[in-house]
């Protein structure tokens, strides 16, 4: 084996050993099926406590933000829907999610769980055919729940990478297409972390 793939392999192979805290930054995509941005990137960090048992605890602050651009559509809001014609939207979600972290064995992976809570801002414009763009802003809280798989890979005694996949259902948002389905989003993320 070259010593390319050794290090692969024991990449894969090799947990990160418990410790009293970590402390994470990550970065990543997120895709969405109900809120008005499709998908975008999200940017955060990450501390959590590491036990000697299989379970942890974190806590991570994430900011999410993606722009739409669509030509129309028919978009619902808290007081029934309107048909919109060029509409663009930047939004951006800052969300405090709470996980309960529970390792598969010595696999180096996990699944994770949690409540979260967000702050959501849109920030819009909106024109017709030959009319000017009309700008409008709208800010809401949100509150979501999370699962997902997640590894921690150890590079050094004090480092590792950390991939992380999460599925999140948010309350209903105050506006959003009447073409999108449902509450769920999808984020991915890569973090290098620190033990100590």
């Amino acid at each position: 084996m070259t010593k390319t793939g050794l290090l692969i392999a024991t990449l894969l192979t090799t947990t990160v050993p418990a410790s009293a805290g970590t402390f994470e930054l990550f970065g990543g995509y997120y895709a969405s099926d109900d809120l008005l941005i499709e998908e975008g990137s999200a940017l955060g960090l990450r501390g959590g406590l590491l036990l000697r048992g299989p379970w942890s605890a974190e806590v991570s602050l994430s900011r999410l933000e993606g722009n739409v651009d669509r030509e129309s559509g028919f978009l619902l809001g808290p007081n029934g829907g309107t048909s919109v014609g060029h509409f663009k939207a930047e939004q951006t979600q800052l969300t405090f999610e709470l996980s309960f972290v529970r390792k598969l064995g010595e696999s180096g992976w996990s699944i994770l769980g949690g409540p979260g809570w967000g702050y959501v801002e849109n920030n819009f414009t909106q024109s017709f055919s030959g009319s000017p763009g009309t700008r409008f802003k709208t800010t809401e809280d949100l509150f979501s729940l999370h699962t997902g798989l997640t590894g921690r890979f150890r590079l050094s005694d004090h480092t590792y990478l950390r991939p992380d996949l999460r599925i999140r259902w948010s309350d209903d948002v105050d506006l959003r297409f009447a073409d999108d389905s449902n509450n769920f989003d999808t984020e991915a993320s890569i973090a290098i972390g620190w033990k100590f």
